[in-house]
């Protein structure tokens, strides 16, 4: 109520993912929600009898094993949904009172429970905690905003698969509701007591040292990294960081990304298929209103190294550089870019313009070195004893 008379207000969000998940907005899984009023809510609406009497001790036991048979586990599945659906419409409605553009959002992984194990899929545990990812589409102003993690650059198999959620198209798509977001999450560097805080000049107990921790934090153009990945995979309109993080980043190199980013008009984009790896583009038409008319498209460097991206379009004379706002005469009808790395470059050309080819290229030494080592994986495939495919 306080914030809503901002214009920087754009909305709640709210914890889907493991660390300190009360419950206060989902279940946590699959495996919780079965108590005497939840039990009593499911009757009235189904017209159900479950089994356990109210003194009996194992009675939510038997309600698991009975809501999760295989004759009764969609309707609960689905019962659950609709009513935790229910309960976010009205915290929506509360949150944004005259403000329609206002949003509420579950931000995670939805590994909500660390007491069972979990399905890998992020549609299944979402299931779980009650949200129909898939059903929330069309859902006006409500919010799916999965989450990835960043600074585990050669750390090892297990980091790279957290990593890879940015990746992952069932992530990617989760993030696509009416309010199309991803947030980049930091690794932390929780040292802990391992510092000699008193020799530094900290006032601390004798024998005692104050806990921490540290953000891992990429340095120069990396730092772009988090928001150029998703970006890429996912055309967001809406990201989000987290963790002991740099929010102001290095204005050099961030306020040039952010003026291409921002120009962008805030609607779903289409992807170039021709265009994808190392250089993402992605396009579209607008008639107008409240965006101004033309053919919207941008070029976003998925790499931590230059690449070199040669566009040929039909039906455009020349682009407007949304970043700069200078306008850009094409030669042939193509735009040739020279992306640093992790750059972003948006345009705007002519209405009912197209793109008709595209290429894109790293450095040779950038390919060499991808080739090496899929040469070194493949030798390790055939050295180690009972090695998997």
């Amino acid at each position: 109520d306080k914030r809503r008379d901002s214009s920087a207000f754009k909305g709640v969000t709210v914890r889907a993912d493991i660390w300190q998940f009360r419950g206060d907005f989902n279940f946590p899984s699959l495996n919780w929600g079965y108590g005497d009023w939840i039990a009593k809510q499911f009757e009235q609406d189904s017209g159900l009898k479950l089994p356990g009497e109210a003194n009996d001790s194992n009675r939510f036991i038997k309600r698991f094993e009975f809501l999760t048979s295989k004759d009764m586990k969609q309707k609960w599945i689905s019962w659950r949904n609709e009513r935790i659906l229910d309960y976010h419409k009205k915290l929506l409605s509360r949150i944004r009172g005259e403000r329609e553009d206002l949003f509420f959002g579950l931000v995670g992984d939805f590994r909500c429970d660390a007491c069972y194990g979990l399905p890998d899929s992020i549609n299944e545990r979402a299931l779980g905690c009650g949200v129909d990812i898939e059903g929330r589409r069309s859902a006006d102003g409500l919010a799916v905003v999965p989450s990835g993690r960043y600074g585990f650059r050669n750390l090892g198999v297990d980091a790279q698969k957290i990593y890879d959620d940015f990746l992952d198209p069932e992530y990617v798509d989760a993030g696509k509701c009416q309010v199309r977001a991803y947030t980049a999450y930091m690794v932390y560097n929780e040292l802990g007591t391992s510092y000699p805080a008193d020799k530094l000049g900290a006032n601390v107990e004798p024998g005692k040292c104050p806990y921490y921790c540290s953000a891992a934090i990429a340095s120069g153009r990396n730092s772009l990294e988090k928001y150029a990945v998703v970006l890429a995979q996912q055309d967001s309109a809406f990201l989000r960081d987290g963790g002991n993080t740099d929010v102001f980043g290095d204005p050099e190199i961030w306020n040039a990304w952010f003026a291409e980013y921002s120009a962008l008009p805030t609607i779903p984009f289409e992807s170039l298929k021709a265009a994808t790896d190392p250089v993402a583009v992605w396009f579209k038409n607008v008639k107008g209103e409240p965006f101004e008319k033309g053919f919207y498209f941008y070029a976003v460097n998925r790499e931590q190294t230059p690449a070199k991206l040669s566009l040929k379009l039909d039906g455009a004379d020349e682009l407007q550089a949304l970043g700069s706002g200078k306008n850009l005469a094409l030669v042939n009808g193509e735009l040739s870019l020279e992306l640093q790395p992790y750059e972003l470059r948006s345009f705007r050309a002519a209405y009912g313009a197209k793109i008709v080819s595209a290429s894109a290229k790293l450095a040779p030494e950038c390919v060499e070195r991808v080739k090496s080592r899929i040469a070194f994986a493949q030798s390790l495939k055939k050295e180690l004893p009972g090695a998997v495919p």
